[in-house]
């Protein structure tokens, strides 16, 4: 159950990164200095966890690919 807890809460920060990014994208915030460094204050807060998160992900179908090989 907290597993599942964790991983929810991981993609929901993950989503909450991509959404930060894509608002930095976003031509209106760059001409509002304040609103540019807040976004890129919150999205630089979350990277280090959502890059933590991605190579958790790879890690988890890089085992899953060789208990696949294990098994041939």
């Amino acid at each position: 159950m907290t597993e599942t807890y964790l991983l929810e809460k991981l993609k929901s920060v993950e989503q909450t990164f991509k959404e930060l990014t894509r608002r930095l994208a976003d031509p209106d915030i760059a001409r509002d200095p304040n609103e540019y460094q807040e976004v890129a204050k919150a999205r630089s807060s979350l990277e280090e966890v959502v890059n933590t998160f991605e190579e958790w992900k790879n890690t988890e179908e890089e085992l899953k690919g060789a208990k696949e090989v294990l098994k041939e």
